[in-house]
């Protein structure tokens, strides 16, 4: 869950999409976007401190052709969103970074 001043975004499994669907009211559930896969990077704290990871990543997987749709970050971990059709070239696109 991301909450902002004025929108909430919750990333939910497939399998709880209608629990949690029924806790709003339809009129207050802007867009909703299925079949995503979740990429979980996980970095020692020191890598807090480099510059450009994201930028790093997300260059990575753009130049494939790939959106990302969502981005959440911590000092330790990176989960980025991607549909699932484009997990595995998102993968490869990462693992050519450790290359």
């Amino acid at each position: 869950m991301v909450k902002s001043k004025e929108e909430l975004t919750l990333i939910v499994n497939q399998k709880d999409l209608k629990e949690k669907l029924a806790l709003f009211d339809k009129e207050n559930v802007l867009s909703m976007q299925e079949n995503l896969s979740e990429i979980r990077l996980q970095f020692p704290i020191e890598t807090a401190l480099l510059k450009g990871i994201l930028s790093r990543l997300a260059a990575e997987i753009t130049t494939r052709n790939i959106n990302i749709i969502d981005i959440i970050s911590s000092k330790t971990e990176i989960l980025l969103y991607v549909e699932e059709k484009d997990l595995i070239n998102s993968i490869d696109a990462l693992r050519k970074i450790k290359n």
